[in-house]
């Protein structure tokens, strides 16, 4: 299931940004099966990083999740846009930092957002006997 709608991006960056990505027949239309793909593709790389620390796939109905969707539709136009004619620097410039920030939330430097859960197993805890050599028990061995 994809986190955002081919209607959410032409919503956010207007028709003539979204229809330049995804119209690979020409004929001026958006590519409805390339842009499904490329939302399907970017919302599975949203997940591949969200599920490092969450439970995946997320409501992205809550208000302080619409961060996932603008990534997804970032990171989908990217996708839809791999050709040298369509690719523009702030295409791949968007992509970098929707990249970035998702590693980050990988990785606990930025949280995602209060509304999701953690994902099952959370961090390791060591539990261990106390220390049976130390300087003290090994007086005169050293």
């Amino acid at each position: 299931m994809a986190y955002a709608t081919t209607k959410e991006a032409t919503a956010r960056y207007g028709l003539e940004y979204v229809l330049i990505s995804s119209d690979k027949d020409c004929d001026d239309r958006i590519d409805p099966a390339v842009f499904s793909l490329a939302l399907d593709d970017a919302s599975a790389e949203v997940d591949k990083h969200l599920a490092a620390r969450y439970t995946v796939p997320v409501d992205v109905t809550s208000p302080s999740l619409a961060w996932v969707k603008r990534t997804t539709i970032d990171v989908a136009i990217y996708y839809a846009s791999m050709t040298a004619d369509v690719l523009t620097e702030e295409k791949f410039r968007r992509y970098e930092h929707a990249i970035k920030q998702l590693e980050k939330i990988a990785s606990g430097v930025i949280p995602a957002g209060p509304d999701l859960d953690l994902a099952a197993g959370g961090p390791a805890e060591v539990c261990a006997q106390p220390r049976r050599e130390t300087r003290d028990t090994l007086c005169g061995v050293l």
